[in-house]
């Protein structure tokens, strides 16, 4: 197969042969190199990503402990932070105060050391190979080779990737005999302007077979995330009847759906001014309800994926925008923990196959003021409606993130 083939499958199979792993991580970064390093993405690939506030340090250095047991369950503590997960059972916080979440879905990869452990979903088809090297790294054979970021259609997955380990061109060492990406070099004309890389790392160590390595400590001051969603409730006088009290998506749903009524709506007299704005073109579709469930589904399941994780299926022209989507709601204040929804609040067909959608953007438990009564699109593409993609790219631009045109 060649070195290079081998190197492939090494990478395809990571980690090969592992069940658990544990060990600390050390991450530097040179914030002036990396901000380099967007500005060159952007340039490369149409994708505009911008570079944050600036800051007080010129570097910064990040260490991290974990233990992993595959495939959802992890303990990552990063100074006095901690994450856990287990299963669909997911708390953060401090050692001693937690926020629990269940029924929550579980994906390495949004993990700090997802894509160490797990590199190959991440790397395939975004760079270019160099020269491959046998070196040693923490002891273990190591295989290096150099690589630079591809101008493809993948830039957009180049861009998540180089958002997360920095840099244009890349030095890696693979190990040799799991396929774990033991250290990452990004680098700027030929200055690194970010390095990652295991300071420690065990293979199937005996604490990731206990089950309290996945656990809050005893002592710990657990909330529980659904608790806080039934106390709200009952303060705004929700009527839970009915409503499964453990199950957070069925009590937030209770309290978006009594703030749906009592929050501050338009006047009729606005709504309609609104609509007369737009000027029918043909006819609305044959079944106008069927078609309004349909945008109402697009529109609230914006993020819903495809098999590979990176297109959005009701969305038009979805191929590829996962990640600036997810990049773009890292950006807004409140979403890191809290879920981001789409509500439609009204609907006028332009003609069959084309309608006005407004709407408005909530996060968490509060419907924001930034994006209330939006206005933005709906197009019918073989008799699927989906959210049009230019209002989608909108979206993305307040946040800075900025999607090229469709089929460039």
């Amino acid at each position: 197969m060649g070195r290079k083939g081998d190197l492939l499958e090494l990478i395809d199979d990571a980690p090969r042969g592992v069940t658990s792993l544990s060990g600390s991580v050390w991450r530097w970064t040179n914030r002036r190199r990396t901000r380099e390093a967007y500005d060159r993405l952007s340039a490369m690939s149409n994708v505009l990503v911008t570079s944050g506030r600036e800051w007080d340090t010129a570097t910064t250095d990040e260490h991290l402990r974990f233990v992993c047991a595959l495939p959802i369950r992890w303990r990552i503590e990063n100074g006095h932070r901690v994450e856990i997960r287990d299963g669909d059972t997911h708390w953060s916080g401090t050692r001693s105060r937690m926020h629990e979440h269940v029924r929550d879905r579980a994906h390495l990869a949004d993990a700090d050391i997802g894509l160490l452990v797990r590199p190959g979903p991440f790397l395939f088809g975004l760079f270019d190979l160099g020269d491959i090297t046998d070196d040693e790294v923490l002891g273990r054979p190591s295989v290096m080779v150099e690589a630079v970021t591809r101008t493809t259609r993948e830039t957009m997955r180049a861009t998540r990737i180089v958002l997360r380990l920095g840099g244009t061109a890349h030095k890696m060492w693979f190990d040799a005999e799991t396929g774990v990406l033991l250290r990452h070099v990004g680098l700027v004309d030929g200055e690194p302007c970010t390095i990652t890389e295991f300071t420690a790392i065990a293979f199937d160590p005996p604490e990731a077979a206990l089950d309290s390595t996945f656990r809050p400590a005893d002592s710990a001051e657990i909330t529980r995330h659904v608790d806080a969603l039934i106390g709200m409730a009952e303060s705004q006088g929700v009527d839970l009847t009915g409503i499964d009290r453990d199950d957070p998506s069925a009590v937030r749903e209770a309290i978006f759906e009594r703030r749906r009524h009592l929050r501050n709506t338009p006047t009729r007299a606005v709504v309609d001014r609104r609509r007369d704005m737009h000027v029918p073109m043909g006819p609305p579709p044959a079944d106008e309800a069927a078609a309004r469930d349909s945008i109402v589904y697009a529109y609230s399941h914006h993020d819903e994926k495809g098999d590979s994780d990176l297109d959005l299926v009701n969305v038009q022209g979805g191929a590829g925008l996962a990640g600036p989507l997810h990049e773009a709601q890292k950006r807004v204040p409140g979403t890191t923990d809290a879920e981001v929804r789409i509500v439609v609040d009204d609907i006028r067909f332009l003609r069959e196959d084309e309608a006005v959608v407004w709407f408005t953007l909530e996060i968490g438990e509060e419907r924001s003021f930034v994006l209330r009564g939006h206005e933005g699109r709906a197009v019918k593409v073989d008799d699927r409606w989906m959210i049009e993609r230019a209002t989608l790219g909108g979206l993305l631009a307040l946040a800075g993130v900025e999607v090229p045109p469709a089929n460039r």
